[in-house]
């Protein structure tokens, strides 16, 4: 976002085209518009701007851009950070798909969810409105050939190998099974030091009580023998 949000052109040897982002917004809205000439319109779209949230995983990024290919018009496009499907451009008879979406990091293992497990207050007397009480994720962590069974509920994270896995939400919105789950990934590299410290309080209290119980017989003995 950091280079998006200065509209840049996006180059690259690999590509037969180059990217021009038109605007750019941090937060944003696809919205449509009231007539198909309306200023910054694409195909009948366009992008509201919002005021930023106040979690970045809130915000919804969106772009307008032009895909430019030599000896051929413009292309006009807006992708967004909630759009199920990404922008589909020909390029020379060629079909090329450009998705705005977060970055990808690699994990060094694999998480395979086994069960999603949603339980729900009683419904409310006047409105009827359900609200979950308890949602949790049952997955397994694969690595090197080795499956490990992990839960996963609110407070309850899931840490290992430096990251940790918190249950975030469910969905769909509708409530209609099937559901998903959605979890949070963190990686916090002194994540263990609040565990490393008590270890370094515990060494320091034994350190010094057994100092002081050490004095205490070496005087007792003292004066036992005077």
């Amino acid at each position: 976002d950091t280079r998006l949000s200065k509209q840049p052109r996006i180059q690259s040897d690999s590509l037969p085209f180059d990217i021009v982002v038109r605007e750019y917004h941090v937060n944003s809205q696809v919205l449509q518009a009231q007539t198909a000439l309306a200023l910054n319109a694409v195909d009948g779209a366009y992008l509201e701007r919002r005021a930023p949230a106040s979690e970045s995983n809130g915000n919804r990024p969106g772009a307008r851009i032009d895909v430019l290919v030599p000896g051929q018009p413009p292309q006009s496009g807006i992708v967004w950070g909630m759009q199920f499907y990404p922008l589909t451009v020909q390029v020379n008879g060629v079909p090329w798909t450009i998705d705005l979406r977060r970055q990808v990091f690699d994990l060094p293992f694999a998480l395979r969810l086994e069960e999603f497990i949603k339980e729900d207050h009683p419904p409310d007397a006047a409105t009827n409105r359900v609200t979950p009480r308890k949602f949790a994720s049952d997955v397994m962590m694969l690595a090197g050939g080795i499956e490990r069974p992990f839960h996963i509920a609110m407070n309850e994270p899931m840490r290992q190998q430096g990251f940790m896995f918190s249950q975030n939400s469910w969905g769909p919105p509708s409530g209609v099974p099937p559901l998903f789950s959605t979890l949070e990934v963190s990686s916090n590299p002194s994540d263990q030091w609040p565990k490393y410290a008590c270890y370094v309080i515990a060494l320091g209290m034994l350190f010094h009580f057994g100092r002081k119980l050490y004095l205490h017989v070496q005087k007792q003995r003292r004066s036992l023998t005077a």
